[in-house]
């Protein structure tokens, strides 16, 4: 065998053997990350049910409307109190 060879040999068993210590590792990152997606994904489903709750549209035309008189309510409080 030829010292290319020889070199060739030895740094892919280097690679093999770095590869198979971090495959426990990699086995535990892709769990994880399957584990993160299925959060995010029920994460998204439980802010869906928020929103349905709230009515959608209908719960951001209440914030506008409570909004547009939370000044003048606020004025006129003041003005009972003070």
């Amino acid at each position: 065998m030829s010292s290319l060879e020889t070199q060739y040999d030895e740094l892919c068993a280097k690679r093999d053997h770095v590869n198979a210590l971090n495959a426990p590792l990699e086995a535990e990152l892709a769990r994880i990350c399957a584990d993160g997606e299925a959060l995010r994904i029920r994460a998204a489903e439980i802010a869906a049910q928020i929103d349905d709750n709230r009515g959608r549209e209908a719960w951001l035309a209440l914030k506008r409307d409570i909004r547009i008189l939370a000044p003048a309510i606020e004025r006129a409080r003041a003005a009972r109190t003070g």
